[in-house]
């Protein structure tokens, strides 16, 4: 038995009650706004598909299928792009045939320009957050609060979930989309919505396993910027070139994916798409596409899974970046996942930094990613259980509800907002590190408000100044 297991157990035990304070507590939700949304949300999909009907492609489509058209399905759509129109797949799923899910549309716009795609897309977005969101958010409000459960039993990183509705899936990263749902969530008058975030405590969380040297540098010197030394050799690039669009790239299309698994494949397609859908350009103003031409790049490559990459393609640089990325920039941390590896192979488990045994069949992927993702939201469930308690105990009108693997959204009355943000803060990044001593790295928060009375859609930046939080 691990020893550590009954410690694990608490952990669950006191998390399931802060998180059902949580649900009682309840999301308030501007019931009037909801339904106002979705109906012009109903109207622009009406209008986005008698537009599309009425456009060349819509026209063809109608007179392939007749009555018998349907939006929804993906053999007619596959026929309409790759057969009748001719345009290249961008993508392809686990079964062989061409991706047509909301990622390769976009791709597939940005590179053909096609009108009736752009349309297309928009209007499948708006069917699910009128359907999936709009919708679900006012059937479950009940006297203008929206109670969602937040589980501890069924994921298998031992992450929380989120239904009825489900609040940890909302499409915020859409800005028509997003604003469009966090409007939504509006507290009463006097009270701000304020969201709490712990920043890159995935990657500090798996430095506390590797401890690999070069990772702690960068994290603890503010003057390293590892995803911005990554972009550099991404694309051939000095410092003082790299763009904020491009460090982007290079932090969420390579760094992150590297992390989580993926390779040069799969990275090398996505940022040479990156380049021409975004429109990079060089901090001195130079076009990337330009420079990696400058550079002797001027090909993707194939990028297919079990074919060498050809000498001169971009696909072969970002096999020889990811190389320099796990054997010279990061040699511990790689020495330490294959003596992860072998040990889970050996033993037939692993253990979370907190103290949950996984058992079983975990593919290479999952044997890094799990208990890493694990320990990291225990560091938030931690937060929360802790920070329920000083709330209750000095019986504040401010209260949490919701939390978002690695954030806590709260209602804050305008009268305890220092408080509560000192008091929050103090929980997430000094307390927790007392308790947990496999804690080797600083935890950092990002901190968010809503004005008073104004929906999360409002929220802005906040940022401790002579020791008051004000507005960035």
């Amino acid at each position: 038995m691990n020893p550590r297991t009954l410690e694990a157990y608490q952990l669950l035990h006191d998390g399931v009650l802060a998180l059902a304070d949580m649900e009682e507590n309840g999301m308030p939700i501007d019931l009037d706004y909801c339904k106002e949304a979705s109906r012009r949300t109903l109207k622009k999909i009406s209008k986005l598909e008698k537009k599309i009907l009425e456009g060349d492609t819509g026209k063809l489509w109608k007179k392939m299928y007749g009555q018998k058209l349907n939006f929804n399905s993906p053999l007619q759509m596959a026929r309409i792009l790759f057969k009748e129109l001719k345009l290249e797949p961008v993508e392809y799923t686990d079964t062989g045939r061409p991706s047509l899910n909301i990622s390769s549309l976009d791709i597939m716009q940005s590179r053909y320009s096609l009108p009736f795609i752009q349309d297309f897309v928009r209007m499948k977005k708006l069917i699910k957050a009128e359907g999936t969101y709009l919708r679900n958010i006012e059937k479950e409000a009940v006297d203008g609060k929206v109670h969602a459960f937040y589980n501890l039993h069924t994921v298998q990183t031992f992450r929380s979930s989120s239904s009825a509705p489900n609040l940890q899936n909302l499409p915020i990263r859409d800005p028509e989309i997003g604003k469009l749902i966090r409007k939504t969530i509006k507290p009463p008058k006097d009270y701000h919505v304020v969201e709490i975030d712990f920043s890159g405590i995935e990657v500090s969380v798996a430095t506390c396993f590797h401890k690999d040297r070069n990772m702690i540098s960068y994290i603890k010197d503010p003057e390293k910027d590892m995803h911005r030394d990554c972009a550099c050799d991404a694309f051939k690039l000095p410092p003082e070139e790299v763009s904020k669009k491009i460090r982007y790239v290079g932090k969420n299309m390579f760094v992150f994916p590297q992390f989580y698994g993926s390779y040069y494949v799969e990275c090398a397609r996505n940022m040479w798409e990156a380049v021409e859908q975004l429109n990079l350009v060089t901090a001195s103003g130079l076009p990337l596409r330009q420079h990696l031409t400058q550079m002797g790049i001027t090909e993707r490559g194939e990028c297919v899974a079990g074919e060498d990459p050809v000498v001169g393609t971009f696909e072969y640089h970002i096999k020889e970046v990811e190389n320099i990325f796990w054997n010279e920039r990061f040699q511990q941390y790689t020495a330490w996942k294959r003596k992860w590896r072998e040990q889970y192979e050996k033993l037939g488990y692993f253990d979370s930094l907190t103290g949950f045994r996984f058992s079983g069949y975990y593919r290479r992927n999952e044997q890094i990613n799990y208990p890493v993702q694990g320990s990291a939201f225990h560091c938030l469930l931690y937060s929360v259980i802790n920070l329920n308690k000083k709330l209750k105990k000095k019986k504040m009108k401010s209260y949490m509800f919701s939390q978002i693997h690695d954030s806590i959204v709260s209602i804050v009355h305008k009268d305890e907002l220092q408080q509560y943000l000192n008091m929050a803060v103090q929980v997430m990044t000094k307390d927790i590190m007392k308790e947990w001593s496999w804690l080797i790295l600083p935890l950092e928060v990002e901190v968010e408000v809503s004005p008073e009375g104004d929906s999360w859609n409002g929220k802005e930046v906040w940022i401790k100044k002579d020791k008051i939080w004000v507005k960035e």
